[in-house]
């Protein structure tokens, strides 16, 4: 009778005993392990970015920024739409027109933490020319330039089958990323690096760095 109660209590699972019981302790702790890292993971996909340290639409240029540039004026944004990549938590765009026939754009994205902005800057900032275009360089005349960001590119060439000179500006600053193109058609080397300053300037104060 004994016997055949510990036969129904094996079929049964109630009884644990010797290599049987082990095994059922093994798996009660990998269940375990398993419900506290999916709650880890879960809890890391649901925390929120970091609050932005400012207003994206600070760190644009404004339409009075720009020196001796009489003839610039707003040509689209300031918008989300205006910045084309659909990356990072937040971005912003805007550009202007110069005339006769320049233009200069900025795009802004914010990222989720400093981490992911460096591997974008680091994957954007490896230019190469396209078709009719020549190499990038850096003229002297923005060669030094002195700015707080985190790390930034500056690059010119010549584009199109007219052979328009644009210049490009690339940084990282903490979350963010921001760039400057600008077709430099009435807007020469000084007027595009004293942009790029307006915008360390503006991106300093957004990240209260100092200078």
């Amino acid at each position: 009778m004994a016997q055949k109660m510990q036969r129904m209590s094996l079929s049964s699972g109630r009884y644990c005993g010797g290599e049987m019981c082990a095994n059922k302790t093994i798996k009660i702790q990998f269940a375990a392990i398993f419900m506290v890292l999916f709650s880890l993971a879960i809890s890391s996909c649901l925390c929120p970015p970091l609050e932005a340290p400012c207003s994206i639409e600070t760190l644009l240029l404004e339409e009075s920024d720009p020196p001796d540039l009489a003839q610039w004026y707003l040509a689209s944004g300031p918008s989300a739409d205006a910045a084309p990549s659909p990356v990072g938590i937040e971005k912003i765009g805007i550009s202007f027109d110069v005339v006769p026939q320049g233009g200069i754009i900025q795009y802004v994205y914010r990222f989720v933490d400093s981490k992911k902005a460096h591997s974008t800057y680091s994957h954007w900032s490896r230019w190469s020319p396209g078709q009719d275009e020549t190499p990038f360089q850096i003229p002297s005349q923005l060669s030094d330039l002195r700015l707080a960001a985190d790390a930034y590119q500056i690059g010119c060439n010549l584009t199109g089958p007219n052979q328009i000179e644009q210049c490009q500006y690339i940084a990282w600053y903490g979350p963010y990323v921001t760039e400057l193109h600008a077709y430099m058609i009435g807007v020469n080397y000084q007027n595009y690096k004293s942009l790029i300053k307006d915008i360390d300037r503006r991106m300093i104060t957004c990240l209260n760095k100092k200078e």
